[in-house]
């Protein structure tokens, strides 16, 4: 029987391997990439636009001359291979317009984040900025008053005062309502929170999607925190009275500072609650006293009140009577109920003593008679 002329498949395997190899190869690199395009993609981007006409200092220049100067630090976080980030350092940053806006009202920080997503091996700059609480997972921009330097986010994005708080009906804050910090983020391109609501401008800038957005923010953030935060509807009396004599009605001393989020919420929960400021306007003769951040002088004549009622943290209320043996001291913001509480054992002359060891806390719910 002659050969015949057909191969042996015996080989053919080869080639079948090959092809699954190269294709696993292939497909290995697909995910590293994509990563790789993206920051290329960045740093062409970046080449084309040129020198970003934006005066950038370092994070510690940039804070010290904050101080200095009284401009708010404007931080910006770009995240490497993050569309918006992109988008930011392509476009936005280098607008003349904006440029221009930034140069002259802010002192500008570039905070460059490498490895997005990955948080537990963030170092310098950014763990600093995360530590502080600010958003580390994509573009944005932050603006930080300059007496709020070194301040959490939480503190830079709460506000008491009701413009910027975007409140128009009072009425749900005498009835106990008030509102969060959330709203002070501005998300541009992904419009989840809406837009720029009035002059008194928004902390966070998120999502870049264009330049006239990126305009309205930098216009608006200068704002911010500018306004006088509420003294709330207490008929408060002059400084002038914590020198005179006690009177029959109890003193009440309130020492807040005018920004920071215990202090917002107890001018929000306390001094605007109706069933509050009526029992304090009717009972007591009320004492505002502001500690400001970044005025030292200012707070060091001021001291001596901490010092006299054994104050370590702000917020604070102090009653002191003639009926009472000794101050009553509520440390920190304790809410509506706690601050209705420690009211009333002021007004009955019932002392509660709580743990001294609670003291520490800012916002720890607890109060004691102090001895002078």
């Amino acid at each position: 029987m002659p050969p015949t002329k057909s191969k042996s498949t015996r080989y053919q395997p080869k080639a079948l391997y090959f092809c699954a190899g190269a294709l696993l190869v292939l497909s290995g690199l697909c995910n590293f990439g994509e990563q790789f395009a993206a920051n290329y993609f960045a740093q062409v981007n970046d080449y084309l636009a040129g020198t970003s006409p934006i005066k950038w200092r370092t994070r510690q220049q940039g804070e010290l001359e904050a101080v200095e100067k009284h401009k708010p630090v404007l931080y910006v976080v770009l995240v490497k291979g993050d569309v918006y980030s992109m988008r930011l350092s392509g476009e936005g940053l280098h607008d003349s317009n904006a440029a221009a806006i930034i140069n002259k009202n802010y002192i500008p920080v570039k905070v460059v984040f490498n490895e997005a997503g990955n948080y537990k091996t963030l170092t310098g700059d950014c763990k600093i900025l995360q530590d502080r609480g600010f958003n580390m997972s994509s573009g944005s921009l932050i603006t930080v008053p300059w007496q709020m330097v070194g301040m959490s986010c939480q503190d830079v994005l709460s506000t008491s005062n009701l413009a910027e708080m975007g409140v128009e009906d009072s009425a749900k804050l005498e009835q106990g309502q008030f509102y969060g910090y959330n709203q002070n983020y501005y998300h541009g391109g992904r419009g989840q929170f809406g837009e720029i609501h009035g002059p008194t401008g928004r902390a966070i800038f998120n999502g870049y999607a264009n330049r006239q957005q990126l305009i309205d923010y930098l216009q608006t953030a200068t704002l911010w925190h500018q306004l006088p935060p509420t003294k709330g509807k207490v008929a408060w009396l002059p400084a002038e009275t914590l020198q005179k004599p006690l009177t029959e009605k109890p003193r009440l001393i309130a020492l807040v500072e005018n920004y920071g989020t215990a202090s917002d919420s107890m001018r929000l929960d306390i001094f605007w609650r109706k069933t509050h400021y009526e029992r304090i306007n009717q009972s007591f003769e009320p004492v505002l006293v502001e500690f400001h951040h970044g005025d030292r002088a200012y707070n060091e004549r001021l001291q001596y009140l901490k010092d006299k009622y054994g104050v370590t943290c702000l917020p604070a209320l102090v009653v002191e009577g003639a009926k009472l043996k000794a101050p009553m001291v509520q440390y920190g913001n304790s809410g509506s109920s706690g601050t209705d509480d420690f009211l009333h054992s002021a007004l009955t002359g019932e002392q509660k003593i709580s743990n001294p060891q609670l003291d520490r806390y800012p916002h720890g719910a607890h109060y004691r008679a102090h001895h002078h």
